[in-house]
């Protein structure tokens, strides 16, 4: 019996997902994200749409640009692929590490958002809800 994980394009679909995110909220392009830990910007587009596979020396060089844990890219990656349907978003039950996934698409939205009472309404919404149980 193996104790090899076996990397499906849920995965690599997965890692990509949360590479592209993590760069964002570092506010870095794709270009500088990939002279840093020395491939080109299309690699990166490749990495992030989930083309190609990202290998663990390259992962934890991303990590260390990126400032955050392997766990970050690879936690809960190992959902089943006829559940996923493509957005970090779905499939909560699916993937244990999606909520770490939707904190930052939540962060990204908010920062997209340039009217300041939308954000303060956006804000109380969610001191409101933080104590309420599902």
């Amino acid at each position: 019996m193996k104790n090899n994980i076996i990397y499906t394009k849920v995965n690599e679909n997965i890692i990509g997902q949360r590479l592209k995110i993590r760069r964002k909220l570092m506010h870095m392009t794709q270009k500088e994200l990939a002279s840093t830990v020395g491939v080109t910007f299309q690699q990166i587009q490749k990495y992030e749409a989930g083309i190609n596979k990202i290998s663990l020396q390259l992962l934890l060089k991303f990590c260390d640009v990126l400032h955050c844990s392997i766990d970050y890219f690879i936690g809960g990656a190992n959902c089943q692929q006829s559940t996923y349907s493509g957005s970090p978003l779905s499939d909560v039950s699916a993937c244990s590490a999606v909520p770490d996934n939707m904190e930052d698409e939540l962060l990204l939205a908010f920062r997209e958002i340039k009217a300041l009472k939308v954000k303060v309404a956006i804000l109380e919404l969610v001191k409101c809800l933080r104590y309420k149980t599902a």
